[in-house]
């Protein structure tokens, strides 16, 4: 399931435990459940962030030197024009 920028942004915040429920991904939790699922959801991220490198590094290695240098190339030159917008 995709979530949408509110759901994001709760998961980012703290929520006090005074707090008995809370409306998340269309639905209503219990405090205790929210966790789960926000602890659940930062697992998968970092799941998912392991995945891309590994596969980026499987890229590279069956690159040309050519190709690597136009990579990182193209790389800096989105890095670059990224910051001054």
């Amino acid at each position: 399931m995709r979530l949408t920028k509110r759901d994001i942004a709760l998961t980012r915040i703290d929520v006090p435990s005074s707090v008995r429920s809370i409306y998340f991904q269309g639905k209503r939790y219990t405090y205790k459940q929210y966790l789960k699922i926000r602890k659940k959801n930062s697992e998968d991220f970092v799941n998912k962030e392991k995945i891309a490198k590994n596969g980026d590094e499987d890229l590279l290695k069956n690159l040309t030197k050519e190709e690597k240098v136009n990579l990182v190339i193209e790389n800096y030159n989105e890095w670059k024009s990224s910051r001054y917008v």
